[in-house]
């Protein structure tokens, strides 16, 4: 029983060093590696990047939250899937409400979607 159990305590010891390595990894290094992904278009590495952050958002101040969430709805978008990418918008303008996309970067139907969530959120909420 001792022989089977190495095993298994070797892939719980590796686990969790892989674990303190990803909390060792400074948010600048988190945050550098997102961008490029994304850059690259590689949305599935971008998308990890980011949960990866969001795991331990308390490192990270809000101006890298929101860029954090700005990316992941980006990604979200790309992957064609528009509740999560509203739901990270939504994430983003809750910590900056005056975000703005840049138009220069993005297509407008990003933009358009953006908006449409921004005015959303900026609406008042009526009295029942």
């Amino acid at each position: 029983m001792k022989i089977a159990a190495r095993p298994l305590l070797l892939v719980v010891l590796l686990s969790l060093l892989g674990a303190s390595s990803v909390q060792a990894q400074a948010p600048d290094s988190l945050l550098q590696g997102m961008r490029e992904a994304y850059q690259q278009l590689d949305y599935d590495l971008a998308e990890q990047q980011a949960m990866t952050a969001l795991a331990f958002y308390d490192r990270f101040t809000n101006v890298q939250l929101v860029e954090i969430h700005t990316t992941l709805a980006l990604v979200n978008y790309a992957q064609n899937e528009p509740e999560s990418a509203r739901r990270q918008f939504e994430n983003a303008l809750a910590l900056q409400p005056e975000l703005r996309l840049d138009p220069l970067l993005l297509p407008p139907q990003i933009l358009a979607f953006f908006e449409q969530i921004k005015q959303e959120a900026q609406a008042p909420i009526e009295p029942q």
